[in-house]
C-alpha cells in the first residue's frame, strides 16, 4: 500500500490518524509509503483491504538483516568443508 491509497481508504489524513490512534501530523509526515510498522497495523485494521508491502514484517522483525548475516556466515563455512573432501 502507498500513503495515498491509505488516506483514500480512510477518507482524509485526520480520519486515517484517528483509525490508527495517531495524530494527523504524523500521517502528513509519511513519504510515499507508510512506515513498515504502520503498514502492518493498517493491514490489520482494514481486515486486509490494504496489504502491507512485501518484506514489511521481515524489516520490522529485523529478519532482513539476520538472513543476510546468516548467508554470509554459511558461505564462510561452506568453502572449508568442500576443500576437506577427499579427491575423487
Amino acid at each position: 500500500m502507498n500513503t495515498q491509497e491509505t488516506i483514500a481508504h480512510f477518507g482524509n489524513q485526520t480520519k486515517t490518524g484517528e483509525a490508527l490512534g495517531i495524530d494527523q501530523s504524523t500521517v502528513s509526515c509519511w513519504g510515499e509509503y507508510p512506515p513498515d510498522r504502520r503498514q502492518l497495523q493498517i493491514e490489520r485494521v482494514t481486515f486486509g483491504a490494504l496489504k502491507a508491502e512485501p518484506g514489511s514484517m521481515d524489516r520490522v522483525l529485523g529478519m532482513d538483516k539476520i538472513e543476510a548475516q546468516s548467508m554470509t556466515a554459511f558461505s564462510d563455512f561452506a568453502t572449508p568443508i568442500k576443500s576437506m573432501r577427499p579427491a575423487a
